[in-house]
């Protein structure tokens, strides 16, 4: 999927670290005689706009991948495609990264977390593809959007992070939305239905323990291991498939899926990494944009009006969930202390004020 996905939240070329980016150098404040140059966590308008402009091409590329492969599929196994379309985007990761002078290998690394990743990779990547086959690409990536909400609900869980009843009221909706969609009588109502949520399960796995890797460990090296670990889920396919040498075209299509996955990965970086995330973010929700249009014009699908209500308000609770977050981010910010001289009873009041629900 373009495991869209992708949290540390992602800081990634992956959908798992593709999200809330690591943390931005601090720059002194603009004196006087610096009116106009903005702080670091201040982006202008300018940067704000190539994030946004680089979140958009992110969201089609993944869309094209996902469409590269529901054609390559016609024809190839499954998991013949997962091998080549990651074999290219491996090549492609690594190339960049030998450009960028970025370290491939890192001096620690955290073997455990790694191995618990690549697992929720493998086995997310299988079954979202799996299901890619049997469903409308429109219908799969609405219901693969309440990952966010998701993930939510699962670091307040198992991570202890401070989850309020708003943004818990906006996750039930969103999964209210999702059984608009996956519903009896719908196409997502199938095996595939529940392939995609449970895809959603790894997927969160995922993203909780990208979290929790170091950030010593690089974002070109996390990126990397997800497609490495894409070839071990198509290779995982092997046994229960007839695999033959792929046609030019079957080729083609395979691993022109992998490259615009690497162009997906690199650009939700450059989204998050240039422009303010609560700018940039919502313009994810525009992949089901891409999602539509691609699914009737490559095969006449259109989704029908309970489908487009529930992902309507997946998009809408996924919304107001990152709305909530920025309220959040900034309660937090304000309650920081600004001098050194801070009383431990001022002190205390500060640490429950970050602790307040939002």
């Amino acid at each position: 999927m373009a495991t869209n996905l992708p949290s540390r939240d992602p800081a990634p070329l992956d959908p798992a670290r593709l999200d809330p980016a690591s943390p931005e150098p601090m720059t002194p404040e603009p004196t006087a005689l610096e009116p106009s140059k903005p702080s670091a966590n201040e982006p202008s308008a300018r940067a704000n706009a190539i994030g946004v402009a680089a979140m958009l091409v992110s969201m089609a590329a993944f869309v094209i991948n996902d469409t590269c492969v529901k054609l390559a599929s016609n024809t190839l196994p499954i998991g013949e495609i997962i091998a080549i379309r990651n074999v290219s985007a491996s090549l492609v990761l690594l190339a960049a990264m030998v450009m960028l002078g970025d370290r491939i290998w890192p001096r620690r690394l955290p073997v455990r977390l790694i191995g618990l990743r690549v697992v929720g990779e493998v086995c997310s990547t299988i079954l979202f593809l799996v299901a890619l086959v049997s469903l409308p690409l429109a219908d799969i990536t609405a219901i693969a959007q309440v990952t966010p909400l998701a993930l939510t609900a699962a670091a307040a869980i198992f991570l202890g992070e401070q989850v309020g009843w708003r943004r818990w009221t906006a996750t039930a909706i969103g999964f209210l939305g999702v059984a608009l969609i996956v519903r009896p009588g719908s196409a997502a109502f199938s095996t595939g239905g529940a392939m995609v949520l449970a895809s959603i399960v790894f997927v969160v796995m995922r993203d909780l323990v990208t979290r929790m890797i170091p950030m010593t460990v690089s974002t070109g090296f996390i990126s990397l291991t997800s497609a490495l670990s894409g070839i071990l889920a198509g290779l995982f396919l092997l046994p229960f498939e007839t695999w033959r040498p792929p046609t030019l075209a079957e080729a083609t299509l395979a691993a022109s899926a992998g490259v615009f996955l690497a162009i997906g990965f690199a650009m939700i970086v450059v989204a998050l990494r240039t422009g303010d995330v609560s700018v940039v973010s919502p313009f994810r929700y525009t992949v089901i944009v891409f999602a539509l249009l691609a699914g009737y014009v490559v095969w006449n699908e259109a989704p029908d009006a309970l489908a487009l209500a529930g992902t309507a308000i997946v998009c809408g609770a996924g919304l107001y969930t990152l709305h909530r977050e920025r309220i959040r981010q900034r309660a937090d910010a304000a309650s920081v202390p600004v001098t050194t001289f801070a009383s431990p009873s001022s002190a205390i009041s500060s640490k429950s004020r970050n602790h307040k629900e939002h």
